[in-house]
């Protein structure tokens, strides 16, 4: 989006995202509370930025969600202003509109993984994960000594990973690929849900399915894990 002018180095550019992984806070810029959620503002100054070099002033601004999205949003402006009070104008507008986005499940089929929490295997493993390693979509957390991943997906049918079918008892297919080398990953994957419509005319990959995969060096400890993710979903 363009403000102002659109000749180069005069007007303001303003691009924006949004990413559901989770994003760190660097621990530099200024954080402030907008519309009940802490707002990061992040200028070419606070970045290190030489400013006498600068052609034009830059910000930084990244909303963050307790469920760990976060909306991300950049500007480029001319010199001889200031880039975050700009953006700082624009982020009630930006809160918005994301929170008339619709909600999970509304738009797109719902599965047994809508509202689902990766983490929901936690107690029944005695395990824990720091507030970081928590996303809507994975779980990292350690595990008999193991770094263990578990992440709720939706996955083409020919990219499911696993050369092997495990033996566990239940209702799903669960597919085992072994690690490469001596020192190399694990990866359990459980298919929980029948195929999400149709795949595209010429996709080849075929049609997506909820999985939930359990990645880590540990094969014992990720078959535990997976035996304990199948209790959540029988």
């Amino acid at each position: 989006m363009e403000l102002g002018s659109s000749e180069a180095y005069k007007g303001t550019s303003v691009d924006w995202s949004v990413v559901v992984a989770g994003v760190k806070n660097s621990g530099k810029g200024r954080t402030e509370t907008i519309g009940g959620v802490p707002v990061t503002f992040l200028s070419d100054a606070d970045s290190g930025m030489p400013t006498d070099q600068l052609v034009q002033r830059t910000c930084a601004v990244t909303v963050r969600y307790p469920s760990h999205a976060a909306v991300m949003m950049h500007l480029d402006g001319p010199l001889g202003t200031d880039a975050c009070e700009t953006a700082k104008s624009l982020v009630p507008q930006l809160i918005s509109e994301f929170a008339n986005e619709p909600q999970q499940g509304t738009v797109s089929p719902r599965t047994v993984l809508t509202g689902a929490d990766p983490c929901a295997v936690l107690p029944k493993v005695n395990a824990t994960a720091d507030p970081d390693d928590r996303r809507e979509d994975k779980c990292d957390f350690d595990y008999r000594g193991d770094a263990v991943t578990v992440r709720y997906e939706y996955e083409q049918q020919k990219l499911i990973r696993g050369s092997q079918q495990a033996d566990f008892a239940g209702n799903h297919e669960v597919y085992m690929e072994p690690a490469s080398d001596p020192d190399g990953y694990v990866t359990y994957t459980t298919v929980l849900g029948p195929e999400l419509g149709s795949p595209a005319p010429g996709d080849f990959l075929g049609p997506r399915r909820p999985v939930v995969t359990v990645t880590g060096k540990n094969a014992d400890a990720l078959a535990e894990v997976t035996r304990q993710v199948l209790t959540l979903f029988p």
